[in-house]
């Protein structure tokens, strides 16, 4: 987590976050872009991590910890996919299996997936799942937007326990009716946590 990683040029991209806007020449540790990549979906950290660790990696990974629809084809707003296999995709059931994973400290050591939860827990987009929930229940996760796609996935905890969601959203609406819908779904797990 100590590793510097220099961020490219090419690596630049717009979109959220805040390193795209930062001096060139910029090295941040793992651990740092790791925290701009979840908590505020910095798309230039992203593709540092993606470009650092190697798509094949990350797919291996993936299978590994028995989420095969998580395949990462291309960095973030990169170059354009180049068939099939340059798409990003996942399902919902991949990432809520992924979610349970790091709750349980099946995905890592314990010492890690506490800091994945941190992480989570770190999110500043809260305009979706967490949108209304109560006092005594959190929301630990990651959003994701781009044209026509709303995600959010989280873990929603409460006094009565917690529960993974994985809400992956495609729709011709307004971003905005997005995040109510899925406020909405938030609210109705709160429910059952609290």
């Amino acid at each position: 987590l100590d590793t510097e990683i220099e961020v490219r040029d090419e690596w630049r991209i717009g979109g959220t976050g805040v390193v795209n806007w930062l001096h060139r020449g910029i090295s941040l540790p793992v651990e740092d872009h790791a925290w701009l990549m979840i908590a505020i979906s910095d798309n230039t950290t992203s593709n540092a991590l993606i470009e650092t660790i190697g798509l094949s990696t990350i797919q291996e990974t993936a299978t590994k910890l028995g989420v095969p629809s998580l395949h990462l084809g291309r960095r973030f707003y990169g170059y354009l996919p180049e068939g099939e296999t340059n798409i990003n995709t996942v399902s919902a059931r991949g990432l809520t299996d992924l979610l349970t994973g790091i709750c349980r400290d099946e995905v890592a050591s314990p010492e890690r997936c506490a800091w994945m939860r941190k992480l989570h827990a770190d999110q500043q987009h809260r305009d979706r799942l967490a949108r209304h929930l109560p006092d005594g229940v959190s929301y630990a996760g990651k959003t994701g937007t781009v044209d026509g796609i709303s995600h959010d996935i989280g873990v929603i905890s409460g006094p009565n326990g917690a529960i993974a969601v994985s809400a992956l959203i495609e729709s011709t609406c307004d971003h905005y009716e997005d995040d109510v819908f899925l406020g909405e779904i938030g609210a109705a797990v709160a429910e059952i946590v609290s």
